[in-house]
């Protein structure tokens, strides 16, 4: 609930496409920034420690993983099909390196707390993006 209401929330109230893919991602380093989560992204710290432990506390991250990650490809669908993006790589692609630069904003931020570690996930996705859409 905490990261629906900190971050999906928001990033949904700016639109669909090439926005809101750039507005999940904002909202994402921005809950990181903002320490909603003590050491960083809940979903991101207790999925690496039982993504080898079977059961139902994996099988419940792995579903919000999933989800997280349908998302960003519906994002990436929407702005190839409108036209905002390049249509290669295929949404699946995108979505997959989007998170990739948050994740590793995310590891990076959460062991060394420089806020200079986000700026370059952000530069990251500026350069797979492209800029930032206009409001």
């Amino acid at each position: 609930d905490i990261f629906e209401d900190e971050v999906l929330t928001p990033a949904r109230s700016k639109g669909d496409g090439l926005r809101l893919l750039w507005a999940l991602a904002d909202e994402f380093l921005s809950h990181l920034e903002r320490d909603v989560f003590p050491g960083g992204c809940f979903f991101a710290a207790v999925g690496a420690e039982f993504d080898t432990h079977p059961g139902r506390v994996k099988e419940r991250i792995a579903a919000f993983i999933e989800d997280w990650g349908r998302q960003l490809v519906d994002a990436a669908t929407q702005a190839q099909q409108a036209g905002e993006i390049q249509d290669a790589p295929e949404p699946e692609q995108l979505a997959f390196e989007v998170n990739a630069l948050l994740l590793m904003g995310h590891a990076t931020y959460t062991m060394f707390g420089d806020p200079a570690l986000l700026e370059r996930s952000r530069r990251g996705l500026e350069r797979l993006l492209g800029p930032r859409p206009s409001r």
